[in-house]
């Protein structure tokens, strides 16, 4: 398995490029965090706080608005809040992960 930590005298080592990318890519990492913060409160903000026909007791809707909600701009934004909340959950992730194993 390739490793890039190198044990020399009690202290791990690692190469040069990667102790001068880390911070390139932690830099990226934390823009796209950003980006993917700023499109949720935009997406969040643009809502209609509206209700959506739903019973009250069921909670199902059958009217055509929501059966083909997906197609509106509701539906979009929604599908746009799910995307940019997954998306920032793996970026933190790989944001993490250089410390997690390397020390960072």
């Amino acid at each position: 398995m390739f490793n890039l930590l190198t044990f020399v005298e009690g202290t791990y080592l690692l190469p040069d490029w990667f102790v001068n990318a880390l911070p390139i890519y932690r830099s990226v990492l934390m823009c796209l965090i950003v980006v993917g913060a700023i499109a949720i409160i935009v997406s969040v903000l643009m809502l209609n706080t509206t209700s959506s026909g739903a019973s009250a007791i069921t909670g199902i809707s059958d009217t055509y608005y929501s059966q083909n909600k997906g197609s509106t701009k509701e539906g979009r934004l929604k599908r746009l809040i799910a995307i940019s909340a997954i998306t920032i959950v793996v970026l933190i992730v790989l944001f993490f992960v250089p410390e997690l194993f390397y020390g960072g």
